[in-house]
């Protein structure tokens, strides 16, 4: 190999940016997991991570929490879920 051809860069694993003129927002938004439970119809609940990951079993889900600056485990009823409201389409 030629000394001076450049060797191509590795893929980064980790963070990845925000695209370009994306903007974060001080106001997490609310997500919606009933297309979660629509997914899994014997679910009756959710474990949820701070970081709004769903989990069907909370194993999982304090495994994957132990990893987050805030690892607390939230847990979303199927009636918590349809009872959000849905967002209103423009017209």
């Amino acid at each position: 190999m030629d000394p001076n051809t450049p060797t191509p860069k590795k893929a980064r694993k980790g963070r990845k940016s925000s695209p370009e003129g994306a903007e974060a927002t001080t106001e997490a938004a609310t997500p919606d997991f009933s297309s979660t439970f629509e997914a899994n119809p014997a679910a009756e609940e959710l474990y949820v991570t701070s970081d709004n990951q769903a989990f069907l079993k909370e194993g999982p889900a304090k495994s994957h929490a132990k990893f987050l600056g805030d690892n607390t485990v939230s847990i979303v009823t199927r009636d918590d879920a349809d009872d959000e409201p849905e967002e209103e389409e423009a017209n």
